[in-house]
């Protein structure tokens, strides 16, 4: 087993007030929240410190700091408005005394662990700023994830004036390459499906994904994409 890495810290975004699926993070999915399917493959990841939850101050999301308590995970509510996600970041992996941290989002519950792992373990050899897997021979949508310095973070804090780069957390590194150590992670050649999407936003997505676990069952929390984007070729209407 991979030694826990000190000071690195998987932290999830959440919140509940989704403009398209309001609530999605806490609604049903295989007999379990979705927040909570994120939280089981974060936690295949095994050299993380801890895991912590974030989400903005605001009243409504006070639902989530219960949740992260009884799946005994961290919970950090941000003081930055809601749409400034890289100050919540910051403020969280502040908190947490990160030096590194992995980027995950709550609409994700396919999130893949395996290359997480493999991240993690890129960006503390190489020094980097942030390693992601989301680009043309990377993972599909859904599966994907990023691991980033607390130091790059708040860099990005101090010289990001534009909102997308507020709400989006790594836009602005992914904006000025020649700022930051960037590094891709590459997915083998059968897992480059870009036409597939998992991500949670629509309650269509919600269904598939409530689809593929009717058919893996419990597997599907430990199914990597391999195991997935089978299934997925199996059942080409999952993938409409």
């Amino acid at each position: 087993m991979t030694a826990i890495r000190k000071g690195c810290f998987a932290i999830i975004q959440a919140r509940i007030g989704s403009s398209r699926l309001p609530g999605k993070v806490l609604m049903d999915l295989g007999g379990k929240h979705l927040l909570e399917r994120v939280v089981e493959r974060v936690r295949l990841g095994p050299s993380l410190e801890g895991i912590c939850v974030a989400t903005s101050s605001n009243p409504d999301n006070a639902a989530l700091a219960a949740l992260a308590e009884r799946l005994g995970v961290r919970f950090y509510a941000a003081e930055a408005p809601e749409e400034d996600v890289l100050q919540r970041y910051v403020e969280a992996a502040t908190h947490l005394h990160a030096a590194v941290i992995v980027r995950v989002t709550a609409d994700n519950p396919f999130t893949d662990p395996y290359s997480m792992q493999e991240m993690i373990d890129l960006s503390y050899a190489e020094a980097a700023d942030c390693v992601y897997n989301d680009h043309l021979a990377g993972l599909s949508s859904g599966f994907c994830s990023e691991v980033i310095s607390t130091e790059a973070l708040i860099r990005c804090s101090r010289q990001a004036t534009l909102p997308a780069h507020r709400e989006h957390v790594t836009s602005y590194i992914y904006d000025h390459p020649d700022e930051f150590r960037i590094l891709s992670w590459e997915a083998p050649p059968a897992l480059r499906c870009r036409q597939v999407r998992l991500t949670v936003d629509t309650a269509g997505d919600l269904e598939r994904a409530r689809e593929i676990f009717r058919r893996l069952g419990e597997n599907a929390r430990f199914a990597g994409p391999k195991e997935i984007l089978e299934l997925l070729d199996a059942q080409g209407t999952l993938r409409q």
